[in-house]
C-alpha cells in the first residue's frame, strides 16, 4: 500500500511539473504580459483530430458550409486587388488556426502623450512558414501604395511597420526566431523589441504567478488557455483614470477613486488572477477555470461561496447524459 501511495505521489509531482509547459507559447511571451489567451492549433496530432471537435471540423457539412460562406463573401466584393487580398487573407488564416497561436496584451496606461497600448499576436507557422509568407507577402505589396510600410530593424530581426488610425498607432508585422518561424503582429512601438527579447528564464512560463495559477489546471492535450494578471489590469485602469481636484477625492487614491469604489462593490477588488485551461481528454473538450481571490467572496463572487460538488451530488446523474450542468450556491 505504502509502494502504491509512493508512485501515485510521484506520478502527480512528474505530471504537475509537466504541465508548466503546456499553455501554448507562454514560453515566447514577455514575464509581465498582463492577459494571454493560448490555442495549440492541430499541432496535437492525433488528440485533436480524434476528439468530436475534430470530427466535426472534418465533416463534408462543415467543409461546404465554410466554402460556401467564402464564395458568398467574395461575390459582395469587387473585382481585382479586393477579392485577391481576401482570398490570400482565407487562405492565411487556414493555416494559422492549425497552428499554436498566442493573444497577449502586453502593457496599457495612460501617458501624457495619450494612451499606451501595446500587444501581441504571435503564431508558430512550423512547416506551414514558406506557405503562410508567399500569400503574406501578396497581400503586402498589394498594401504597399496604401501604407507605405517601412522596414525597421532591432538586433538581427528586420520586420515592416505601419502608422494606423488617429492615435498614429504603430503596427508592426514579420518573422524571427531560428528558422523564422514565428509571425507576429504588434500594437505599439515597443512591442517587437520585448517579444525579441524573450527568453527562457524570462518568460511568461517562467511566471511564478502564472506557473501557480496553471499548476492545478495544466495537463496533457492542452488546448486553449487564457490568463488574465487582475492585480496588474487593475493597477493600470487606475493610472488611466484622469486625475481629480485634490479637494474631490481622497489623498491616498489620486486616480479615480469612483472606479475602485464600483470594483469593491462588486467584491471583485481582490481578485489577483483569472486562469482557466481546456484540455482534450478522451474525445471530449474538459475546461477548468479558477478566480484567484481570498475569502470571503462578495458580490458577483458570492455565489461560489458554497462548498465543493461531491459524488453524492451527482449520484442522480444517468450514466448516458449528454451534458450535465451542476453548481453549488452558498
Amino acid at each position: 500500500m505504502k509502494t502504491q501511495t509512493i508512485l501515485t505521489c510521484v506520478c502527480v509531482c512528474f505530471l504537475g511539473s509537466q504541465a508548466i509547459g503546456a499553455p501554448p507559447l507562454a514560453d515566447k511571451l514577455p514575464a509581465d504580459t498582463v492577459a494571454y489567451v493560448g490555442w495549440a492549433g492541430r499541432s496535437l496530432g492525433l488528440a485533436f483530430d480524434g476528439s468530436m471537435v475534430g470530427q466535426i471540423i472534418k465533416e463534408p457539412p462543415v467543409e461546404q458550409l465554410l466554402a460556401a460562406a467564402k464564395e458568398a463573401i467574395l461575390a459582395q466584393m469587387p473585382p481585382g486587388k479586393p477579392r485577391e487580398q481576401f482570398t490570400d487573407g482565407w487562405a492565411m488564416a487556414a493555416i494559422a488556426w492549425q497552428r499554436p497561436i498566442a493573444l497577449a496584451l502586453l502593457d496599457a496606461k495612460m501617458t501624457e502623450e495619450g494612451p499606451l497600448i501595446e500587444a501581441a499576436l504571435l503564431i508558430d507557422l512550423g512547416p506551414e512558414n514558406e506557405k503562410f509568407s508567399k500569400h503574406l507577402d501578396r497581400i503586402v505589396q498589394t498594401l504597399e501604395k496604401d501604407f507605405q510600410p517601412k522596414e525597421v530593424t532591432v538586433g538581427q530581426v528586420t520586420y515592416k511597420k505601419i502608422i494606423v488610425g488617429p492615435e498614429k498607432m504603430e503596427l508592426s508585422f514579420g518573422r524571427f526566431g531560428k528558422d523564422k518561424e514565428l509571425f507576429f503582429v504588434c500594437l505599439g512601438e515597443g512591442a517587437p523589441k520585448r517579444l525579441f527579447e524573450v527568453t527562457a528564464d524570462k518568460s511568461l512560463k517562467s511566471n511564478p504567478k502564472f506557473v501557480k495559477c496553471f499548476q492545478t489546471l495544466s495537463g496533457e492535450n492542452e488546448q486553449l488557455s487564457i490568463y488574465v494578471d487582475v492585480t496588474e489590469a487593475l493597477a493600470r485602469l487606475e493610472t488611466a483614470m484622469p486625475k481629480r481636484r485634490p479637494d474631490a477625492e481622497p489623498a491616498s487614491r489620486p486616480h479615480g477613486p469612483d472606479v475602485w469604489k464600483i470594483i469593491n462593490a462588486l467584491g471583485v477588488g481582490k481578485v489577483s488572477a483569472i486562469a482557466s485551461s481546456t484540455r482534450i481528454v478522451e474525445r471530449g473538450m474538459y475546461t477548468k477555470t479558477r478566480i484567484f481571490s481570498p475569502a470571503p467572496h462578495q458580490g458577483v463572487l458570492m455565489p461560489f461561496a458554497g462548498g465543493p460538488l461531491t459524488d453524492a451530488d451527482l449520484a442522480g446523474v444517468p450514466d448516458d447524459a449528454l451534458f450535465v450542468y451542476a453548481i453549488k450556491l452558498s
